[in-house]
């Protein structure tokens, strides 16, 4: 395990409602990752998978679900322990959390914090090799830390590509993230690509993947949480 001082610090979480207006949006980043690196290896089965999971509450008959986790993952060039290095020796430069640019340099990886507690990012460059994980807590943020784990034992996977774990759910948000509003935002945000069959998006809240087609967008929508 291999422990990075970020540049962030106390302000980190007011650039990122700058940067993200909502939870789709701050999900988007990573959406839009996994599309970067698939352009990237030009695999013609190319694919992006969204997994939402959830845990069951309560019982007597009056359980219900709260959405835990979710994940996305690419089939795309992936990253090498050392690339994610790089990466998170990047993230909040001064420069970057100054002017808010979303999606440079890496910036874009700190939206976890408007999603989730933990960002865990597990990735491999060659296929048959196991992935490392870059671990991003929100606690950590305001003090500038990050850890890369070689051959993470929850999250490893040897198939080329990334998969970006979104763990514990802010409580708050949860209920702006189901899977019907996220496929259709995602449909919306990512329309020219899904039509020019630049790769395939799928998304799952069971065990079944239910395609993203292109939607048209309709402007501005007014969210809540319920």
């Amino acid at each position: 395990m291999a422990k990075i001082k970020l540049h962030t610090g106390p302000g980190v979480f007011e650039v990122l409602s700058h940067v993200c207006r909502s939870p789709q949006e701050a999900m988007k980043q990573f959406v839009e990752n996994a599309a970067d690196a698939i352009e990237l290896i030009g695999n013609d089965e190319s694919q992006i998978l969204i997994k939402l999971t959830y845990q069951v509450i309560g019982s007597n008959g009056s359980s219900g679900r709260v959405l835990k986790s979710i994940a996305i993952q690419d089939n795309g060039v992936g990253m090498s322990s050392q690339k994610m290095r790089q990466v998170l020796q990047l993230i909040g430069s001064s420069e970057k959390l100054n002017s808010a640019l979303r999606g440079e340099q890496g910036i874009g990886l700190l939206a976890f914090a408007l999603i989730a507690e933990e960002l865990h990012l597990a990735s491999t460059s060659e296929e048959g090799t196991s992935s490392s994980c870059l671990v991003l807590k929100r606690k950590w943020l305001k003090s500038g830390h990050a850890e890369i784990v070689k051959n993470c034992p929850e999250h490893q996977h040897i198939d080329r590509g990334t998969v970006a774990y979104l763990e514990g759910i802010l409580p708050e948000i949860a209920g702006q993230l189901s899977k019907d509003r996220i496929k259709e935002y995602l449909g919306q945000q990512f329309a020219n690509d899904l039509r020019s069959n630049l790769y395939s998006m799928a998304i799952s809240d069971d065990h079944t993947f239910e395609q993203i087609h292109p939607q048209r967008f309709r402007g501005v929508r007014v969210l809540s949480s319920h």
